[in-house]
């Protein structure tokens, strides 16, 4: 038997990416961890071997916010839900569609429906109790002056 060895597909290159795109990433994570829209990121390969970088979303669900491959020589990128955003063979263009983009994540947008509704909630019972309390107050000055009236409330 013959073994042949072939050389890995990216030489001297972490997980496929060379120096200069690691260092553009590393530029979007600060920019995007310092807006609290990202806490992590990874730099992974696909099943082919095509590299892959990844924006994580904050904890405790660290869900993936944004990613961008190298598939032949473009850039893809795509959504934390495998959306397509854009793709380009420019890493400069790519970086720049990545910087334009607001990131969310899902956990992000439940959170903020919650909090709108306790605010309602807190809004309409403030506005509420003191009409409900002065309604309580006249029935017990009314049923003072009628006891008549508590016999049938």
């Amino acid at each position: 038997m013959t073994v042949i060895s072939f050389t890995p597909k990216f030489e001297g290159e972490a997980n496929g990416w060379t120096a200069e795109e690691r260092n553009q990433f590393e530029t979007l994570y600060a920019a995007r961890t310092h807006r609290g829209e990202a806490s992590e990121c990874a730099i992974e390969m696909t099943e082919t071997g095509d590299p892959q970088f990844f924006l994580l979303g904050p904890a405790p669900q660290y869900e993936c916010v944004l990613s961008i491959s190298r598939l032949s020589g473009r850039y893809v990128i795509e959504d934390g839900n495998g959306g397509s955003i854009g793709e380009t063979a420019s890493l400069d263009e790519a970086m720049q569609t990545a910087s334009r983009l607001r990131l969310h994540s899902r956990m992000g947008i439940v959170a903020r429906v919650i909090a709108a509704w306790y605010a309602f909630r807190e809004f309409v019972e403030e506005k509420t109790e003191p009409v409900v309390a002065e309604a309580v107050e006249f029935a017990e000055v009314l049923t003072h002056v009628m006891p008549q009236v508590a016999a049938i409330a």
